[in-house]
């Protein structure tokens, strides 16, 4: 297992998805093209009713093992990119074990949410900063997830307004995890 901070997480997620400076954009290629990039590592291949791929798993690098999970709308558009390699997320507080990488994207092309799917006592879940953006490619929330046993679990929610300003902050119980209600929290526990 690799020990990698979190930057070096989110600039993965940059190389994976592109420069945020173009606009947070990427080409939506269709999946017929992308099919032939990728076929002598494609792992498995999966289609929709209309023939057009629905998800493709390949072997990005098989001497490292980073395998590469792509979905298709069954219009032929990339609706989810996960690069599954098993990292540790480092922090000053934190360290907790990232199994992929998840960059979901709006049919125009815009990200729509990128994180990393973690896992806590062998279950899956959420860890780090999540964000997620609107249909224009801004950010309207960051949550930051972390796991831990029960009670001393927490997401932190930070929403933004159009112009990406901080307009709230508020830490709670993090109901995903132990599935759960939500609850805001007067302090991280």
């Amino acid at each position: 297992m690799k020990h990698i901070t979190f930057l070096s997480i989110i600039s993965a997620i940059s190389i994976i998805n592109g420069c945020r400076k173009q606009n947070n954009t990427i080409k939506n290629i269709p999946s017929s093209i992308v099919q032939e990039k990728y076929d002598d590592s494609i792992i498995s291949k999966k289609y929709h009713k209309n023939g057009k791929v629905e998800s493709i798993l390949y072997d990005k690098n098989k001497k490292k093992g980073e395998l590469v999970f792509i979905s298709y709308s069954p219009e032929g558009y990339i609706i989810e990119k996960q690069l599954r390699k098993d990292s540790l997320i480092v922090t000053k507080k934190d360290t907790c074990l990232c199994i992929f990488l998840s960059i979901k994207y709006f049919s125009n092309g815009k990200i729509k949410e990128t994180g990393c799917q973690g896992e806590y006592n062998s279950m899956g879940v959420p860890v780090g900063t999540w964000k997620v953006f609107d249909s224009l490619g801004k950010v309207e929330e960051s949550i930051y997830y972390h796991p831990d046993k029960f009670g001393n679990d927490y997401k932190i929610i930070k929403k933004y307004n159009q112009k990406g300003k901080l307009i709230s902050e508020k830490t709670y119980n993090n109901d995903i995890q132990y599935e759960n209600e939500l609850i805001e929290l007067k302090k991280i526990p």
